[in-house]
């Protein structure tokens, strides 16, 4: 089970963790690729299996300034399967 091993799951029973299960999509991502980009809305929570990736920001504004729901960019540096 993929979330056995991440500590913020940790305290969730097998039964809650296998609902969690019903509702993820494995997805396969190619080096060079985007999971999301910049300012695209969130839509869900991203747990990488296998891979390698990276985060990037631009900072535009001060640091102090809330984003607004807003997700950091992630381009695949591997092939990655979430």
């Amino acid at each position: 089970m993929v979330f056995k091993n991440i500590p913020a799951f940790a305290h969730l029973t097998k039964k809650t963790l296998e609902k969690l299960t019903f509702y993820m999509i494995e997805t396969k991502m190619t080096k060079d690729s985007y999971l999301f980009r910049e300012g695209d809305k969130i839509k869900g929570l991203y747990l990488v299996q296998e891979g390698e990736f990276e985060v990037s920001r631009k900072f535009k504004k001060t640091l102090d300034q809330k984003y607004n729901n807003q997700a950091f960019p992630v381009q695949v540096k591997r092939d990655v399967t979430f």
